[in-house]
């Protein structure tokens, strides 16, 4: 492999982590906002984290106020949820 393939597969790698960094920390604020009553705040920051590749299982998990979710299709692979 040449060096600039080398250098945009770990570009690619870099954005990615970057973007998975992001929705964690959307995540974890929207979670604590969730946790501090702020209900709006939280489902803005939940939307936003899970719009960023966060899995729908896992920002809603901490969020037991919220009684529906819709989950579209985007891939077309499978996608592990639960009920």
């Amino acid at each position: 492999m040449d060096a600039r393939a080398r250098a945009y597969i770990e570009r690619a790698r870099s954005a990615l982590a970057e973007r998975q960094r992001e929705s964690e920390e959307l995540l974890q604020n929207g979670v604590a906002a969730f946790q501090r009553g702020e209900s709006l705040e939280a489902r803005r920051l939940l939307q936003a984290a899970i719009d960023g590749g966060a899995p729908a299982d896992e920002a809603l998990a901490d969020a037991p106020n919220v009684k529906h979710s819709l989950v579209l299709r985007r891939t077309g692979g499978d996608v592990p949820m639960t009920e």
